[in-house]
Parts: structure tokens; C-alpha cells; sequence
């Protein structure tokens, strides 16, 4: 799923979310973060729900990373979510 993220494949992510949501790569990243860091706003939408919230290996969210990254449409998708963010 990460690769599909980061692609911003939402069919892909959407078969895969319910099974592979949470999960981390080598950077502590989940799908939500490398979305966010490429970009991808439809992408977000499908995994924001389940992954809001983690922290990469930094202490970063995909909130805190597509703000770093300038990527205005997601950062306007994970704003919904900021106030459940542990």
C-alpha cells in the first residue's frame, strides 16, 4: 500500500487500507505520510481516517510533513483530523 500511496493509486489504497493500515517502513512512515509528502489529496482522503495521528522515526505526522512539503490540498484534507490527533 505504501507504494500505491506514494503514487497516489486510490484504488489500490482503498482495497489495501482495511489490511495493511499502521504499518511502517524503515523511516517509521506509514501510507498517510508518504502520501502527504508526494502530494497526493485523494490519497489522504482514503487513509487519513485510520493513520491520522502516527509519528514517523522525527516525531512527525503526515499533517506536519505535507505542511513541510508545501502541499496545501493535503494539509486542507488532514486539517479535518488535527483535533483527534493524540
Amino acid at each position: 500500500m505504501m507504494v500505491a500511496a506514494s503514487r497516489g493509486d486510490i484504488a489500490v489504497c482503498r482495497v489495501l487500507a482495511p489490511h495493511e493500515s499502521g504499518l511502517f517502513n524503515t523511516d517509521h512512515r506509514t501510507a498517510l505520510m508518504l502520501a502527504a509528502i508526494a502530494g497526493h489529496a485523494a490519497a489522504c482522503e482514503v487513509l487519513a481516517e485510520r493513520e491520522h495521528g502516527l509519528r514517523d522515526n522525527r516525531n512527525f505526522t503526515a499533517a506536519m510533513l505535507a505542511r513541510a512539503n508545501n502541499r496545501t490540498q493535503v494539509c486542507a484534507v488532514l486539517a479535518r483530523y488535527e483535533d483527534e490527533d493524540p
